[in-house]
């Protein structure tokens, strides 16, 4: 599940939407740390995508 979010976050962001991929990787990737924890490939693999997205869009201030 938390890795078909992902590929949706990064299809939104394709297709331009970035407030709706932006909305779908912050809920995958507080959906991974509640499943995972904070130290698992996922929840590193979720931050990483949501961080490229804020980058991609200009909000460095709040890529974590």
């Amino acid at each position: 599940m938390v890795g078909a979010r992902n590929d949706l976050g990064m299809i939104l962001q394709l297709k331009g939407d970035a407030t709706g991929a932006e909305a779908v990787l912050a809920e995958n990737l507080e959906m991974s740390r509640r499943i995972y924890g904070d130290v698992h490939v996922s929840t590193a693999n979720a931050l990483w995508r949501l961080g490229q997205l804020k980058r991609a869009t200009g909000q460095y201030d709040e890529a974590e």
